[in-house]
């Protein structure tokens, strides 16, 4: 018996210095940065890349010192704040920080701290994970260079394309014969559909970059609504999807983007009209909630969200059915715009569906004080001889210019082409 327990402690002692030796391969060979150090920020324990990445002569050196021993103030007082942040929060924090490395070049760490725990689990230190992004952030902005040169290069021609098929489908040049306007109806519908496209990579790549500017000011949401719906017959072009408008909420205000709540609009209309059956209906509906707050909702009677996308479905490129055969075509940003824009006029978004019975989107903002009502003092603006107004168009692109003022000129109005700011300012002082 007692030979039996013996040989079966000698057993676990070989077992836990396999699994010793095992732990400290895959520590001391791991190309990335670990190490632990005390509440205090002192090292404890280190791999030899954590040496090498503050230019210890060894991980020996390492221990017992701080990272004020290493680096620059200001770099190791950021990094103490982050390790206080871990302690404090008891959670484990991740960052993506600038990083100079041991051979001089500029680049970004991924950062992981969490908090290091004793036995009865009280903490004792931080754990940090550091390892190089630089190439995956330089592909990253390679990507995001690249789409944003391509869609703006694609943008201002088939504004062109757009505009001049526009223009021919409305009657501008004269009555088109049957087959023809047929085809020209067809061009222009898919020329919207690549601009929507564009329009969403183009948002994208703002959100991202941080460069998107909101105008918030506090206004009545109903005419924004109704315009939306006005313009969403450039997603319904057989005219068999109806859309219906319902007010519970009369008068209501709120502190919007105009152009902004319009593009959230536009993304969740242009969905439940893709997605609702041939003679559809889909209404577009704004209540008051609890919390003086506001509801805006999208309701269609399509087939509704399967079940695996619901979690996925705020990604950005995410599909429902992502296949190169699917039926509905997209990028898939459409949502993931709608609730970075709502989140920025702090609002939120949610949904509810149902697979065979529809889906409602919702839109919740806070509902701003109705402002007392101000005289608006009205212009008298004087008529050129030909008694039309003269409107100056400044645009670089002569095509986008020429289409600009044959819009104008179909509703009524002169104009004058200035391809630059000066040649505008000079027109306007004459």
């Amino acid at each position: 018996m007692i030979i039996s327990v013996l040989l079966d402690r000698q057993e676990r002692r070989r077992e836990l210095a396999m699994s010793n030796m095992i732990y400290r391969a895959m520590v001391r060979e791991l190309p990335d940065c670990l190490n632990i150090k005390d509440v205090d920020g002192r090292f404890i324990a280190a791999n030899p890349a954590t040496a090498e990445m503050v230019r210890a002569t060894s991980v020996e050196n390492l221990i017992g010192k701080t990272d004020f021993d290493f680096y620059p103030k200001d770099v190791a007082e950021r990094f103490r704040q982050d390790e206080m942040g871990a302690l404090e929060a008891g959670q484990t924090l991740r960052i993506d920080q600038p990083a100079v490395f041991p051979d001089g070049r500029q680049g970004w760490l991924y950062t992981l701290k969490a908090p290091f725990r004793d036995e009865a689990g009280k903490i004792t230190g931080v754990i940090t994970y550091n390892r190089d992004i630089t190439e995956q952030k330089r592909n990253a902005q390679l990507k995001n260079d690249f789409i944003s040169t391509v869609s703006h290069e694609l943008r201002t021609p088939l504004t062109s394309i757009r505009g001049s098929l526009g223009l021919i489908a409305a009657g501008v040049a004269g009555e088109l014969p049957p087959k023809a306007a047929n085809l020209i109806n067809i061009a222009h519908n898919n020329s919207e559909r690549l601009v929507l496209l564009i329009n969403d990579i183009l948002d994208m790549e703002k959100i991202e970059s941080g460069v998107i500017a909101f105008k918030i000011r506090q206004m009545p949401v109903r005419p924004l609504l109704e315009q939306a719906i006005a313009a969403s017959s450039n997603y319904r072009a057989d005219g068999r999807i109806r859309i219906v408008l319902v007010d519970d909420a009369p008068r209501a205000e709120a502190n919007i983007d105009e152009d902004r709540l319009h593009q959230v609009m536009a993304n969740l209309l242009s969905n439940a009209i893709k997605f609702s059956d041939a003679d559809g209906t889909v209404t577009v509906k704004l209540e008051r909630r609890d919390r003086d707050m506001l509801r805006i909702s999208v309701i269609d009677q399509g087939a509704g969200i399967p079940e695996a996308f619901r979690s996925r479905i705020f990604g950005k490129f995410e599909q429902a059915d992502a296949s190169s055969t699917r039926k509905q075509g997209g990028t898939g940003l459409g949502l993931s715009i709608v609730k970075t824009i709502v989140e920025k006029l702090g609002g939120a978004v949610s949904f509810e569906t149902e697979e065979g019975k529809g889906t409602s989107f919702h839109v919740d903002l806070a509902e701003a004080q109705r402002q007392a009502e101000k005289p608006v003092a009205t212009e008298r603006r004087s008529r050129p001889r030909d008694g039309r107004l003269r409107v100056l168009i400044c645009e670089d692109e002569t095509d986008v210019a020429a289409v600009i003022a044959a819009l104008l000129d179909a509703e009524g109005f002169s104009s004058d082409v200035a391809p630059d700011i000066d040649t505008a300012m000079a027109l306007l002082r004459t």
